[in-house]
């Protein structure tokens, strides 16, 4: 083909899908949240195919959903998220839906770092209940403080996550895995405070990948670590010139894993002792 051939005959028949519409309120007020996120998708391929988000009298319409059974969701960082089934029956049908949310309880603390005691700003706290189909988020602020909104009743595992500035991941009560988080139960409305971390600043891995017949560096291959089967702490992906560094590793034996592109998977082990950093681990 040369660069000035035209292409004809590439058509397109488009058949108008179904819309949603509705309000999206405050449970207890009645009053109409704005800025809050929807999204459907397909119940059997789990396919997202509108998304949207409420205006200032909280109304929202999502266009373009197929016919078949699908999923509206609603999510807000200050209520808890919903998820309500429906069927669509025929394309260009048109659904009315309404929600009313609920502001849930809160989870509060703060971060520090346990070498100089100061706090750490833009840490992500996450708070995920057992069965990791509830989640709600929050960010720790200048002075280390966290607040997450939103959380529905259940039992929960906290954890803050700065492993691009190189510190540990770290469950409540100090923990740095889930399988021995401790758990926190939540009622509605509840208030809970004190969830505080000290975080740890780990070691970092860094190294080149290059392809083996080649020699020449591999971008954009997934590389992360963690103990031998168990959870990785560290996730990145290398640099166009096959670079990358994992930070916030813990002390211990820990594999190393490369994967993607079509590249067999490769993984390596190293000892981390008293945080020291592991130059040069080239694959």
């Amino acid at each position: 083909m040369r660069g000035t051939e035209e292409i004809e005959g590439i058509d397109f028949g488009l058949t108008p899908g179904a819309k949603i519409t509705g309000v999206v309120r405050d449970a207890e007020t009645q009053l109409p949240i704005a800025g809050v996120d929807l999204n459907a998708y397909s119940v059997e391929s789990g396919n997202e195919f509108a998304w949207t988000s409420t205006d200032a009298d909280g109304r929202y319409a999502l266009r373009g959903v197929p016919a078949g059974p699908a999923v509206v969701q609603v999510y807000s960082d200050s209520y808890v998220d919903t998820r309500t089934r429906i069927e669509v029956a025929a394309p260009g049908q048109d659904l009315s839906l309404n929600f009313a949310l609920s502001r849930g309880a809160t989870i509060s603390g703060r971060i520090t770092d346990a070498d100089t005691g100061l706090p750490i700003v833009m840490v992500r706290v996450k708070a995920s209940n057992v069965n990791d189909d509830q989640r709600a988020y929050g960010y720790s602020d200048a002075d280390g403080y966290y607040t997450v909104k939103g959380v529905a009743p259940g039992t929960y595992r906290i954890s803050a996550r700065a492993q691009r500035r190189g510190y540990i991941q770290q469950y409540h009560d100090g923990e740095i895995y889930r399988d021995k988080a401790g758990l926190v139960a939540v009622s509605e409305l509840d208030q809970i405070e004190g969830i505080d971390f000290v975080m740890t600043r780990g070691a970092t891995i860094s190294g080149k990948i290059v392809d083996a017949s080649t020699g020449l560096p591999v971008p954009n291959m997934e590389i992360h670590a963690g103990p031998p089967n168990g959870e990785h702490l560290a996730w990145e992906n290398t640099r166009a010139d096959g670079t990358y560094v994992l930070r916030g590793v813990p002390n211990g034996l820990i594999e190393v894993v490369v994967q993607g592109l079509g590249y067999i998977q490769v993984v390596k082990t190293v000892i981390i002792r008293d945080g020291q950093d592991v130059p040069n681990f080239d694959f």
